[in-house]
């Protein structure tokens, strides 16, 4: 209890709501960029859908049309572009066009979205809720398999999560706000 004298001080590095929470987003980012980033290019394509996902980008800096992505010059819309430009900026960004600069945008979303979560649960429920939602996320063999291959999963599960976070603020919050947030929301 703050101010009675019998509460936590911070001279414990506790808080009136639990542990101290200053370390811990620190330390989750650096275990979940070691656990994600770790040989993040070591392998190559493991599919043949990775393998479409690096080579629209590839295809896009030659021809200089980001528009349309294409695979060996011939349209190819089966998935939302964001993914390729991504990977796109990526490869402009570093000058190099390898299994590792095509995955980095996923693995960047897997790492986003295990910080997203622990600092959303911390929000709505406490401290130690969020450190064990973060911990199990991170436990999880195919979050940490999909956030290591060049596919749309992991950024999909992000905007996911982002909406729908934004969605259920929009539905605590009042007035024109909530609105708002629902409408970002979709």
């Amino acid at each position: 209890r703050v101010g009675s004298g019998t509460g936590p001080s911070p001279q414990d590095g506790t808080s009136a709501r639990g542990p101290s929470t200053a370390w811990f987003p620190w330390l989750l980012a650096a275990a979940g960029a070691l656990a994600i980033f770790f040989q993040l290019g070591q392998a190559d394509f493991t599919s043949a859908n990775e393998g479409q996902r690096g080579a629209p980008p590839i295809e896009m800096l030659q021809t200089g049309d980001s528009w349309g992505p294409t695979i060996n010059r011939e349209v190819y819309i089966k998935k939302p572009p964001l993914l390729y430009w991504a990977i796109a900026a990526v490869y402009t960004v570093t000058g190099v066009i390898n299994e590792t600069t095509a995955r980095l945008p996923t693995a960047l979303s897997g790492l986003l979205l295990l910080l997203c979560v622990y600092f959303h649960v911390r929000r709505a429920v406490g401290e130690m809720e969020a450190r064990w939602a973060a911990v199990v996320l991170l436990a999880m063999p195919l979050f940490l398999l999909r956030s290591q291959v060049s596919d749309l999963d992991m950024p999909l599960a992000l905007a996911c999560f982002l909406a729908t976070v934004t969605m259920w603020s929009a539905m605590e919050s009042a007035g024109p706000r909530r609105w708002a947030l629902a409408t970002v929301a979709g």
